[in-house]
């Protein structure tokens, strides 16, 4: 029965001589001027245009002129909402229309959720 040929005998590099040859790679010494070159290549270097938004908030915050002057036009969030969930081609944001409007509206100064609970108990809480 004849042996299975060994890794090197078919030409194939070992994990272990990878691992010497990356290191070997990283060992070697970068000149001031290569790195200075690819600092100003790197700046140089236009931004990236962007396909997506990363989530339906950035979305809709795109779209806040369009659905502002829906709004002034009559439409009210939920209508909104049913115009965003589709582009006529197949997609769309999903989005409820309370939840475009707390995108949209800003807190007025001074209110906050917690700003309710601080001080004395109202009418409805227990006396301690």
């Amino acid at each position: 029965m004849k042996a299975a040929p060994s890794l090197q005998e078919n030409g194939i590099v070992t994990a272990r001589r990878v691992q010497n040859i990356n290191h070997e790679r990283s060992a070697m010494a970068i000149s001031i001027d290569t790195i200075e070159r690819l600092k100003s290549k790197l700046q140089a270097v236009p931004p990236k245009p962007r396909t997506e938004v990363e989530s339906n908030k950035e979305a809709v915050l795109m779209l806040r002129t369009e659905v502002e002057k829906l709004r002034r036009e009559g439409y009210d969030w939920n209508d909104v909402a049913e115009l965003l969930k589709d582009d006529g081609q197949g997609s769309g944001i999903v989005v409820k229309g309370s939840t475009i409007k707390s995108f949209l509206t800003t807190p007025k100064p001074g209110s906050t959720r917690r700003g309710k609970l601080k001080g004395e108990a109202g009418e409805n809480w227990p006396k301690v």
